[in-house]
């Protein structure tokens, strides 16, 4: 084991959130449920989003942002050139093709209005932004450019939990953001993600994809709701957990102490560099 001066992360439970994950196992059920639609509505409201689904990672949800628009062959979707691998691979994924724009600067790691505006042809479909550590970058004038070409403007938030911009949570600013609950995210759950959007067909395809496009899902039927499903679409198997979605509910309540933790590290490093 490495021996870090500086930990890759820090992670602390509360004995509730230990408590509500043993509930869960207690409970006897594991897969997509009634803890998961709990999860999904509060996390909505936190964001102030019309509709969340809850997912197995944030790739998986950018994956069904892009599927969900009808993104495929020949399409391209506008990437930054510095960003994870997950973000091109969502866009690769449905057969568009990825094209790169640059940064602002190097004190300025997001994409640039200027840089996506010299990259854009006729086969654009849309502008895939990344939240770089969080930062909202250059999300607003982004969101307008897209708006003013006809283009989606789709949100790679999986650091941004908790970040707002222009009144409006990132995420939120686009047709669709996708957050992720990695160990290394400011609200780690171990794996785990959430696609919000406040376009409702979108919102019904991405539930669909994400559980193989069964028409009703495990719980639905165990409950008695339904007694039968149908195949609607092809689909993924991308739910998430009632384990993590039983923490994530508790620890959205404590998020906003945790960013003002990380903030005030980060003033020091600021500072002290």
């Amino acid at each position: 084991m490495a021996e870090w001066v500086v930990p890759l992360s820090d992670l602390s439970f509360t004995p509730e959130e230990v408590e509500a994950v043993a509930d869960t196992y207690r409970s006897g059920w594991l897969s997509q449920g009634p803890k998961v639609m709990a999860f999904e509505a509060a996390f909505a409201e936190h964001v102030g989003a019309r509709h969340a689904v809850a997912v197995a990672s944030g790739t998986a949800a950018l994956q069904l942002i892009c599927s969900g628009l009808g993104l495929g062959v020949g399409d391209e979707v506008v990437v930054p050139s510095l960003t994870f691998a997950a973000s091109a691979a969502a866009v690769v994924h449905t057969g568009a093709t990825p094209v790169f724009a640059d940064i602002g600067a190097v004190q300025r790691p997001w994409l640039s209005v200027d840089e996506v505006e010299g990259v854009l042809s006729p086969r654009t479909r849309a502008i895939l932004n990344v939240a770089y550590a969080g930062h909202p970058g250059e999300s607003l004038a982004l969101k307008e450019l897209a708006h003013s070409r006809g283009l989606a403007f789709i949100e790679d938030a999986a650091h941004a939990l908790g970040t707002r911009e222009g009144g409006l949570h990132v995420g939120t600013i686009g047709v669709a953001g996708a957050f992720s609950f990695f160990a290394n995210k400011n609200m780690a759950l171990g794996e785990g993600g959430m696609l919000v959007t406040s376009d409702p067909e979108l919102a019904v395809v991405a539930r669909l994809a994400r559980s193989h496009g069964l028409s009703t899902d495990t719980w639905a039927r165990h409950a008695g709701a339904e007694v039968d499903y149908e195949v609607l679409q092809p689909g993924f198997n991308y739910r998430l957990d009632e384990a993590r979605a039983a923490l994530g509910a508790l620890r959205l309540r404590r998020l906003g102490a945790g960013n003002d933790l990380r903030a005030a590290a980060a003033a020091v490093y600021t500072r002290e560099l």
